[in-house]
């Protein structure tokens, strides 16, 4: 973990270090990369520098790929916790969505949503599923944009937390049970538009987005 314990500058300063020495920076022009294992906790540092990644826990390997691959498309519930994914959840498969061919309907406990391209699962099916943060948007009237209308749910900001350049929101939905969404909001957004816990608002989830996965977790 060659990042640990420094501060943020020193941070960038080792990473760049590890990009240049192992030749990960293809650009450079310093022959083939490197060889290299890195062993981490921090997400963000292997999806950048890795071209491989390798989820372990309690001694096995649980999924290993490309980083995008193993971080937005996990092979199960306990992948996708141990990878920060924070919206996991359960449905059934309702089937294919009448509207779109490439699609599928999920029922969320009595919310209906629209999957995209989600092969393999029959109607009737439980399952687990799984939405990033970054795929939730943030419905502004005042400048739609494509994706708002898939999946539009409404709720309330029920936290904010404000993490540098972005706010961490927890968002409370109407719908029955305490089912919250989390995602984040650049603090310019949050500061032009007032955003404040309390507040009433409506957010999409990209059907090309919502990740479904067999249900419940590995036996130990």
């Amino acid at each position: 973990e060659p990042t640990a314990s420094l501060d943020v500058a020193a941070q960038v300063e080792v990473l760049e270090l590890l990009v240049a020495a192992t030749g990960l920076d293809h650009s450079a022009g310093t022959g083939p990369p490197r060889g290299v294992i890195l062993v981490t906790h921090d997400l963000n540092e292997a999806a950048a520098l890795a071209d491989r990644m390798v989820v372990l826990s309690r001694g096995r390997t649980l999924q290993s790929g490309a980083p995008d691959q193993v971080i937005h498309r996990p092979a199960d519930r306990d992948v996708a916790r141990l990878v920060g994914q924070r919206n996991i959840f359960n449905g059934i498969v309702k089937g294919p969505s009448p509207d779109a061919s490439r699609h599928l309907l999920l029922d969320w406990e009595g919310l209906e949503l629209t999957v995209e391209g989600a092969f393999g699962f029959r109607p009737g099916t439980p399952v687990d599923w799984m939405i990033p943060g970054s795929s939730i948007i943030w419905q502004r009237p005042d400048r739609p944009r494509p994706g708002d209308r898939e999946n539009s749910l409404e709720g309330r900001v029920k936290e904010l937390l404000g993490l540098g350049d972005a706010c961490a929101v927890t968002f409370a939905l109407d719908a029955p049970g305490e089912r919250c969404l989390h995602f984040a909001l650049p603090i310019h957004v949050v500061r032009r538009h007032g955003v404040r816990a309390g507040d009433r608002a409506t957010v999409s989830l990209l059907a090309a987005q919502i990740h479904l996965m067999p249900a419940g977790a590995r036996p130990d």
